[in-house]
Protein backbone atom coordinates (compact mmCIF):
# COMPACT_ATOMS: atom_id res chain seq x y z
CA UNK A 1 0.00 0.00 0.00
CA UNK A 2 1.34 3.41 -0.90
CA UNK A 3 2.10 5.95 1.80
CA UNK A 4 -0.34 8.75 2.45
CA UNK A 5 0.55 12.31 1.58
CA UNK A 6 -1.02 15.73 1.97
CA UNK A 7 -2.46 16.89 -1.33
CA UNK A 8 -4.34 19.83 -2.77
CA UNK A 9 -6.88 19.46 -5.53
CA UNK A 10 -8.25 22.58 -7.21
CA UNK A 11 -11.80 22.54 -8.54
CA UNK A 12 -12.06 24.43 -11.84
CA UNK A 13 -14.64 27.18 -11.95
CA UNK A 14 -15.11 27.81 -8.23
CA UNK A 15 -12.87 29.09 -5.48
CA UNK A 16 -12.48 25.86 -3.56
CA UNK A 17 -9.33 24.02 -2.60
CA UNK A 18 -9.30 20.70 -0.79
CA UNK A 19 -6.37 19.54 1.28
CA UNK A 20 -6.84 15.98 2.45
CA UNK A 21 -4.73 13.02 3.52
CA UNK A 22 -5.16 10.53 0.68
CA UNK A 23 -3.50 7.51 -0.81
CA UNK A 24 -1.33 8.50 -3.79
CA UNK A 25 -3.60 6.73 -6.23
CA UNK A 26 -6.82 8.00 -4.63
CA UNK A 27 -6.58 11.50 -6.11
CA UNK A 28 -8.25 10.19 -9.26
CA UNK A 29 -11.46 9.63 -7.29
CA UNK A 30 -11.75 13.41 -6.85
CA UNK A 31 -13.03 14.16 -10.33
CA UNK A 32 -14.30 17.47 -11.70
CA UNK A 33 -15.25 18.80 -15.11
CA UNK A 34 -16.94 21.93 -16.41
CA UNK A 35 -18.47 23.28 -19.57
CA UNK A 36 -19.75 26.61 -20.88
CA UNK A 37 -21.83 27.63 -23.87
CA UNK A 38 -23.16 30.87 -25.33
CA UNK A 39 -25.69 29.20 -27.62
CA UNK A 40 -29.02 31.04 -27.64
CA UNK A 41 -31.09 27.86 -27.61
CA UNK A 42 -31.45 25.98 -24.33
CA UNK A 43 -31.13 22.52 -25.85
CA UNK A 44 -28.08 23.46 -27.92
CA UNK A 45 -26.41 25.10 -24.91
CA UNK A 46 -26.99 22.06 -22.70
CA UNK A 47 -25.87 19.62 -25.39
CA UNK A 48 -22.63 21.56 -25.79
CA UNK A 49 -21.98 21.77 -22.06
CA UNK A 50 -22.71 18.08 -21.51
CA UNK A 51 -20.34 17.14 -24.34
CA UNK A 52 -17.54 19.23 -22.83
CA UNK A 53 -18.07 17.70 -19.41
CA UNK A 54 -18.20 14.11 -20.66
CA UNK A 55 -14.78 14.56 -22.27
CA UNK A 56 -13.25 14.84 -18.80
CA UNK A 57 -15.77 13.21 -16.47
CA UNK A 58 -16.07 9.45 -16.63
CA UNK A 59 -18.57 8.88 -13.82
CA UNK A 60 -22.21 8.37 -14.76
CA UNK A 61 -23.40 10.29 -11.70
CA UNK A 62 -22.10 13.35 -9.88
CA UNK A 63 -22.03 14.20 -6.20
CA UNK A 64 -22.14 17.93 -6.88
CA UNK A 65 -23.37 20.19 -9.67
CA UNK A 66 -23.04 23.99 -9.67
CA UNK A 67 -24.91 25.90 -12.38
CA UNK A 68 -24.83 29.52 -13.50
CA UNK A 69 -27.02 30.91 -16.28
CA UNK A 70 -27.60 34.42 -17.57
CA UNK A 71 -31.05 35.95 -17.31
CA UNK A 72 -31.78 35.02 -20.92
CA UNK A 73 -32.57 31.50 -19.69
CA UNK A 74 -34.78 32.52 -16.75
CA UNK A 75 -37.95 31.25 -18.41
CA UNK A 76 -36.27 27.90 -19.17
CA UNK A 77 -34.91 27.25 -15.69
CA UNK A 78 -37.24 24.31 -15.02
CA UNK A 79 -36.20 22.53 -18.23
CA UNK A 80 -32.51 23.24 -17.56
CA UNK A 81 -32.72 21.83 -14.05
CA UNK A 82 -34.62 18.76 -15.25
CA UNK A 83 -32.07 17.89 -17.94
CA UNK A 84 -29.09 18.29 -15.61
CA UNK A 85 -30.71 16.05 -13.02
CA UNK A 86 -31.61 13.46 -15.66
CA UNK A 87 -28.08 13.48 -17.08
CA UNK A 88 -25.91 13.51 -13.94
CA UNK A 89 -28.29 12.64 -11.04
CA UNK A 90 -26.33 14.91 -8.68
CA UNK A 91 -26.69 14.38 -4.96
CA UNK A 92 -26.59 18.16 -4.62
CA UNK A 93 -27.20 20.81 -7.27
CA UNK A 94 -27.20 24.55 -6.64
CA UNK A 95 -26.95 27.58 -8.88
CA UNK A 96 -28.40 30.93 -9.84
CA UNK A 97 -28.87 33.39 -12.66
CA UNK A 98 -26.08 35.93 -13.12
CA UNK A 99 -25.19 38.99 -15.16
CA UNK A 100 -22.29 37.05 -16.67
CA UNK A 101 -20.81 33.57 -16.49
CA UNK A 102 -17.30 32.18 -16.76
CA UNK A 103 -16.23 28.71 -17.84
CA UNK A 104 -12.91 27.29 -18.94
CA UNK A 105 -11.06 30.32 -20.32
CA UNK A 106 -14.16 32.15 -21.55
CA UNK A 107 -16.31 34.90 -20.04
CA UNK A 108 -19.75 35.91 -21.32
CA UNK A 109 -21.64 39.03 -20.25
CA UNK A 110 -24.79 40.70 -21.60
CA UNK A 111 -25.56 37.66 -23.75
CA UNK A 112 -27.08 34.22 -23.35
CA UNK A 113 -24.68 31.85 -21.62
CA UNK A 114 -24.68 28.81 -19.36
CA UNK A 115 -21.88 27.29 -17.28
CA UNK A 116 -21.95 24.02 -15.36
CA UNK A 117 -19.46 22.35 -13.03
CA UNK A 118 -19.88 18.76 -11.84
CA UNK A 119 -17.72 16.79 -9.46
CA UNK A 120 -17.32 13.77 -7.25
CA UNK A 121 -16.18 14.20 -3.64
CA UNK A 122 -15.68 10.78 -2.03
CA UNK A 123 -16.22 10.48 1.72
CA UNK A 124 -17.75 13.97 1.87
CA UNK A 125 -21.23 14.96 3.02
CA UNK A 126 -23.19 17.48 0.96
CA UNK A 127 -26.39 18.95 2.40
CA UNK A 128 -28.35 21.42 0.29
CA UNK A 129 -30.84 23.96 1.63
CA UNK A 130 -33.14 26.83 0.71
CA UNK A 131 -33.44 29.73 3.13
CA UNK A 132 -36.11 32.41 3.17
CA UNK A 133 -36.47 35.64 5.11
CA UNK A 134 -38.68 33.76 7.57
CA UNK A 135 -36.30 30.94 8.54
CA UNK A 136 -33.07 32.98 8.51
CA UNK A 137 -34.01 34.28 11.96
CA UNK A 138 -33.53 30.81 13.44
CA UNK A 139 -30.01 30.35 12.09
CA UNK A 140 -28.57 32.09 15.15
CA UNK A 141 -29.55 29.07 17.26
CA UNK A 142 -27.06 26.20 16.94
CA UNK A 143 -29.65 23.42 17.11
CA UNK A 144 -31.93 25.06 14.54
CA UNK A 145 -29.00 25.89 12.27
CA UNK A 146 -27.78 22.29 12.33
CA UNK A 147 -31.23 21.03 11.40
CA UNK A 148 -31.72 23.50 8.54
CA UNK A 149 -28.18 23.48 7.16
CA UNK A 150 -27.43 19.81 7.73
CA UNK A 151 -24.19 20.26 9.68
CA UNK A 152 -23.28 20.71 13.34
CA UNK A 153 -20.60 23.21 14.40
CA UNK A 154 -18.39 20.39 15.70
CA UNK A 155 -18.31 18.85 12.20
CA UNK A 156 -16.27 21.84 10.92
CA UNK A 157 -18.47 22.47 7.88
CA UNK A 158 -17.86 24.80 4.97
CA UNK A 159 -20.67 26.62 3.17
CA UNK A 160 -21.43 27.76 -0.36
CA UNK A 161 -24.18 30.40 -0.41
CA UNK A 162 -26.04 31.95 -3.37
CA UNK A 163 -28.54 34.57 -2.16
CA UNK A 164 -31.04 36.68 -4.05
CA UNK A 165 -30.16 40.24 -2.91
CA UNK A 166 -33.78 41.44 -3.04
CA UNK A 167 -35.16 38.93 -0.54
CA UNK A 168 -32.33 38.03 1.87
CA UNK A 169 -30.36 40.28 4.22
CA UNK A 170 -26.99 38.72 3.50
CA UNK A 171 -25.13 40.65 6.18
CA UNK A 172 -27.55 39.52 8.88
CA UNK A 173 -27.31 35.90 7.71
CA UNK A 174 -23.51 35.93 7.71
CA UNK A 175 -23.46 37.41 11.22
CA UNK A 176 -25.68 34.59 12.44
CA UNK A 177 -23.57 31.97 10.69
CA UNK A 178 -20.40 33.45 12.17
CA UNK A 179 -21.87 33.23 15.66
CA UNK A 180 -22.78 29.55 15.29
CA UNK A 181 -19.94 28.44 12.98
CA UNK A 182 -16.99 30.71 13.88
CA UNK A 183 -14.13 30.35 11.44
CA UNK A 184 -16.09 28.21 8.99
CA UNK A 185 -15.42 29.11 5.32
CA UNK A 186 -18.45 30.75 3.71
CA UNK A 187 -18.17 31.22 -0.06
CA UNK A 188 -20.54 32.26 -2.80
CA UNK A 189 -22.00 35.31 -4.46
CA UNK A 190 -25.19 37.23 -5.18
CA UNK A 191 -27.59 36.27 -7.95
CA UNK A 192 -27.16 39.18 -10.33
CA UNK A 193 -29.24 38.70 -13.47
CA UNK A 194 -32.22 40.75 -12.29
CA UNK A 195 -32.78 44.30 -11.11
CA UNK A 196 -36.01 43.87 -9.15
CA UNK A 197 -37.61 41.35 -6.76
CA UNK A 198 -38.57 38.10 -8.46
CA UNK A 199 -36.30 38.59 -11.46
CA UNK A 200 -33.56 36.17 -10.38
CA UNK A 201 -33.75 32.38 -10.38
CA UNK A 202 -32.16 30.08 -7.82
CA UNK A 203 -31.50 26.42 -8.65
CA UNK A 204 -31.72 23.78 -5.93
CA UNK A 205 -31.67 20.11 -6.92
CA UNK A 206 -34.86 19.59 -8.96
CA UNK A 207 -36.49 22.84 -7.84
CA UNK A 208 -36.16 26.50 -8.79
CA UNK A 209 -36.93 29.50 -6.59
CA UNK A 210 -37.47 33.20 -7.20
CA UNK A 211 -36.44 34.40 -3.75
CA UNK A 212 -34.34 33.48 -0.75
CA UNK A 213 -30.99 31.72 -0.78
CA UNK A 214 -29.77 28.34 -1.97
CA UNK A 215 -26.59 26.69 -0.85
CA UNK A 216 -24.99 23.65 0.66
CA UNK A 217 -22.88 22.62 3.61
CA UNK A 218 -19.84 20.44 3.03
CA UNK A 219 -18.18 18.22 5.62
CA UNK A 220 -15.54 15.54 5.31
CA UNK A 221 -11.79 14.92 5.26
CA UNK A 222 -10.89 18.19 3.58
CA UNK A 223 -10.16 21.85 4.10
CA UNK A 224 -11.65 24.56 1.91
CA UNK A 225 -9.64 27.72 1.33
CA UNK A 226 -11.51 30.78 0.01
CA UNK A 227 -9.98 32.82 -2.79
CA UNK A 228 -11.02 36.45 -3.32
CA UNK A 229 -11.49 37.40 -6.97
CA UNK A 230 -9.23 40.08 -8.39
CA UNK A 231 -10.84 43.48 -7.96
CA UNK A 232 -13.01 42.45 -5.01
CA UNK A 233 -12.48 43.84 -1.54
CA UNK A 234 -12.44 41.19 1.24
Amino acid sequence: MSAKQSSQVWIPGISLCRRVEVENNDLMSFQFASGVSNSMGVEDALDSVFFQIREGFSSEKADLAILFTTGHFADSCVDISRRINETFSPTCMVGCTAGGVIGSDQEYEDQAALALLVGNLPECQLNSFHLTHQNVSGIGDAAIAAEILGARPDEDPSFVLLPDPFSIQTGDLLSKLDSVYPGAPKLGGLASAGFQPGSNRLYLNEDTHMEGLVGFSLTGPLEILPVVSQGCRP
